[in-house]
C-alpha cells in the first residue's frame, strides 16, 4: 500500500499503525498505539488518520485485489450490509432522522453499506459507502446560521 502515499512520512507513520493494530493491546487508540511505537505523543497518527494525504481508489483496488488473491479457491459470500450509527451532533456528515435497522426505527443517524466477503474462516470489508439523506449536506451558511 505504500505507492497510495505520495509522502515517505505517511507511509512510515501507516505501517506503524497498521503493526500497532495488530499487537495484543488492551486497547488500541491513537495513544495507546503511539506508545507501543514509541512515540511520545499520538500526534503522527492523528495526522495520518485526519489529514495526511492519499489515494483512496487506489487503496480500495489493491484492498480487493489482495483479498481476491488471498481467498483463492475459497467458498466466499459477498454481504451488503447497511448500518446506521445513531448520532447526537448536528454537523454529522450524512446524519439525517432516518430509518436504521441497527437502531430499530427512525432516528438521527448516518446510514452506511459495505461489501464484505466472508468464507468460512474470515470476514474482509471490501468497499463501503455513505448513504446521503435527500436534501443534501449542510451548506457553510446552514451551519454559520446555527452557531
Amino acid at each position: 500500500m505504500a505507492d497510495c502515499f505520495k509522502r515517505r512520512e505517511p507511509r512510515q507513520a501507516a505501517a506503524e499503525l497498521t503493526s500497532g493494530l495488530l499487537m495484543e493491546l488492551e486497547t488500541r487508540n491513537c495513544w495507546t498505539l503511539a506508545e507501543a511505537a514509541g512515540h511520545r505523543s499520538p500526534d503522527r497518527f492523528q495526522h495520518l488518520l485526519a489529514q495526511a494525504k492519499f489515494d483512496h481508489e487506489t487503496a480500495r483496488r489493491k484492498i480487493a485485489e489482495q483479498v481476491a488473491v488471498h481467498l483463492a479457491g475459497e467458498e466466499i459470500v459477498l454481504v451488503a450490509d447497511e448500518t446506521g450509527d445513531e448520532k447526537a451532533s448536528e454537523y454529522a456528515v450524512g446524519a439525517a432522522h432516518q430509518y436504521s435497522g441497527a437502531i430499530g426505527g427512525t432516528a438521527k443517524c448516518q446510514v452506511a453499506v459495505r461489501l464484505v466477503a466472508v468464507t468460512a474462516r474470515m470476514r474482509v470489508m471490501i468497499d463501503r459507502k455513505l448513504y446521503l439523506p435527500q436534501g443534501g449536506l449542510p451548506t457553510t451558511n446552514d451551519v454559520n446560521s446555527r452557531v
